[in-house]
């Protein structure tokens, strides 16, 4: 079965690849691109970046740091984490 994304998921889908290559520090990208190990440090600073630009659960509402977008966000942005060799953000439940 093909399934294809909407155009706002499209769009959603290339803002999340451009921010996690501009907004995560390139060390931290080209440690996990190496297969390197992530230092707790390393994960702070690319969390609290993710954090900033409200993309670490851009399914949770605006005023809790999110981006008010539903639950294929979430699923959406993860997969650009790793396509993009970003380490993921911290799991929401």
């Amino acid at each position: 079965m093909r399934l294809s994304l909407s155009a706002e998921d499209q769009a959603f889908r290339q803002e999340m690849a451009e921010l996690f290559t501009s907004v995560v520090p390139a060390e931290v990208r080209r440690t996990v691109l190496e297969g390197g190990e992530i230092t707790e440090q390393m994960f702070r600073t690319s969390q609290r970046a993710l954090n900033d630009a409200g993309i670490a659960v851009p399914h949770w509402p605006q005023q809790w740091g999110g981006r008010g977008g539903r639950s294929c966000s979430a699923t959406s942005g993860t997969r650009r984490c790793s396509a993009q060799a970003s380490p993921p953000p911290c799991r929401s439940t």
